[in-house]
């Protein structure tokens, strides 16, 4: 298994933009049910006023594509492609630890989270790497 990320953040993005891509809790559920249909069972939202992220283990690469799909079908009425950034293995574990220390992290379902302290669930799954920061 790896680590993908799928997002936009403030560096990239325009704030007009930024405040119609965040992620409310119900949009979340429907975002982590689609990643389950794409074969995504473990998927996390991190949705700030700076970033709307969303990190979640795959085995196949036609799986990061299917999971870009779904990212940008959640805010359909915005062309998001200028703004995407998609990080992959090793640079997705560094940018998570990076960008999302100190965020709680929060058990939204049994094949879903939410925050960034969550990193037993990536030592459980063999990409956690001590000394990221």
């Amino acid at each position: 298994m790896q680590l993908g990320l799928i997002g936009i953040h403030y560096k990239k993005t325009r704030l007009d933009i930024r405040d119609k891509v965040s992620f409310t809790d119900a949009g979340k559920l429907i975002c982590f049910q689609k990643a389950a249909l794409a074969g995504i069972t473990q998927c996390m939202a991190l949705s700030t006023c700076n970033r709307s992220e969303l990190y979640f283990m795959y085995e196949e690469e036609e799986q990061k594509i299917k999971m870009r799909a779904v990212y940008t079908e959640m805010f359909p009425e915005i062309e998001l492609e200028r703004y995407l950034d998609a990080r992959f293995g090793e640079d997705a574990v560094a940018y998570l630890f990076r960008t999302a220390a100190g965020v709680s992290c929060t058990r939204r379902r049994p094949d879903s989270w939410a925050g960034a302290g969550c990193d037993r669930l990536f030592q459980n799954n063999g990409v956690f790497r001590q000394g990221i920061k």
